[in-house]
């Protein structure tokens, strides 16, 4: 009996530590991992690997949100089944994930090409009680148009606006570059102009590549046309790349003249990006 009363108070001591030192220690750590992932210090695996793991032998045991910042970090220089093998280490520790950790998942998911996974993730946010957002869905869409899978990206696309979620420019650029890779240039201005519907407008990659799969199939005029189109939307400013495509389909073409005066604009676009 007095040995049981020795290791309560023993255990009362060790948990009023947690509230105090451990405490301190843990919100210390939270905001070096939080300030070295916003700044980009996390630049190869081990860096991740190191924070990971002093956040996951700590007691009590930091915020989901941090680790989620570790997981973000090394998904962006493409460490995708390390990820996924770090957030399985963080549910054996009890670690609850949430909507973001989740997305982050699916994202390497798609990434490594497993996309049924990705879904089975997405059935594990429902299952949760989360709601998924644009992000979410856009990133499945993603994973279906780098597998040229357009008509399944396209019903996961539809089932995104129909339950109220709205796409933005990142999820509609996604959706046309997979239709350019497919040759499908003219179901991509088709959407290119739906865009206002849903209040976002088309961004240069998405003009960029409508411009370039036109001009690659010899359409130059209606290419020329869109590149007018891109000059009317102050929005939207021609890059290098837009040039270069356009410079292409016209030199093909055999209409020197128009490419050497496109290539001129095109140096003046290159010294006011440098400016």
């Amino acid at each position: 009996m007095k040995l049981g009363k020795i290791l309560l108070h023993k255990t009362a001591n060790s948990n009023y530590s947690y509230g105090s030192r451990g405490y301190k220690r843990v919100k210390q750590l939270e905001q070096n991992v939080r300030d070295d992932c916003k700044s980009g210090k996390i630049k190869k695996l081990e860096d991740g690997l190191q924070y990971f793991d002093k956040l996951i032998l700590e007691r009590p045991l930091p915020s989901n949100s941090t680790f989620c910042h570790v997981l973000s970090s090394l998904s962006k220089i493409k460490c995708y089944s390390d990820v996924i093998m770090l957030y399985k280490k963080m549910n054996l520790v009890g670690v609850q994930p949430g909507l973001y950790t989740l997305s982050i998942l699916i994202n390497c998911c798609c990434q490594l090409g497993k996309v049924d996974h990705g879904f089975c993730l997405l059935g594990e946010i429902i299952k949760r009680g989360y709601h998924p957002d644009t992000v979410t869905f856009t990133t499945l869409i993603k994973g279906l148009c780098l597998q040229e899978k357009i008509e399944p990206a396209f019903k996961v696309f539809g089932k995104m606006t129909e339950t109220g979620i709205q796409p933005d420019a990142f999820t509609c650029s996604t959706l046309i570059h997979g239709l350019c890779k497919t040759g499908q240039v003219g179901r991509a201005l088709q959407l290119k102009n739906n865009m206002m519907k849903w209040n976002c407008r088309p961004s240069v990659v998405s003009y960029s590549a409508i411009i370039d799969t036109l001009c690659r199939g010899g359409l130059v005029d209606e290419a020329l046309i869109l590149f007018s189109d891109m000059h009317r939307d102050l929005n939207v400013l021609p890059d290098v790349v837009v040039y270069n495509s356009l410079i292409n389909g016209i030199c093909n073409s055999g209409r020197l003249n128009e490419a050497k005066r496109l290539l001129k604009k095109r140096w003046l676009v290159e010294e006011y990006l440098q400016i």
